[in-house]
C-alpha cells in the first residue's frame, strides 16, 4: 500500500478526479453528509430548481456557487490525502 505522499503527480492528478466524481455524486445523493457546505447546496439547488434544470445541480455549485468550490476541493484533498493507495497485485478487504 502506498500513501498519497508516495504517489507520482499523474497519481494525485487522478485521485483528485475520482475524488472530485465521488464527491459530487455524494453531495448529490446525500447533502445532510456534508454539513460545511450546506447553505452552497442550498443555494445551488434553489438555483437549479428555479431555473427547471435540475441536471446542472453539480455544474452550478462548483463553478457559480461563491466559494462552494474551494470548500469541495478541501474536501477532495483530504479525503485522497487519508487513503491508502494499492499497488497492483494486492488484495484488499473493504468493510
Amino acid at each position: 500500500m502506498r500513501k498519497y505522499a508516495d504517489l507520482t503527480e499523474a497519481e494525485k492528478k487522478q485521485a483528485f478526479e475520482r475524488g472530485f466524481q465521488k464527491t459530487m455524486k455524494g453531495i448529490e445523493a446525500c447533502p445532510s453528509w456534508f454539513p460545511d457546505i450546506e447553505k452552497e447546496i442550498e443555494k445551488a439547488n434553489n438555483t437549479a430548481e428555479s431555473n427547471r434544470t435540475p441536471w446542472f445541480f453539480q455544474e452550478i455549485l462548483y463553478h457559480e456557487i461563491p466559494g462552494a468550490k474551494e470548500k469541495i476541493n478541501q474536501i477532495i484533498q483530504e479525503h485522497i490525502e487519508g487513503a491508502l493507495y494499492p499497488e497492483s497485485g494486492e488484495y484488499v478487504i473493504y468493510l
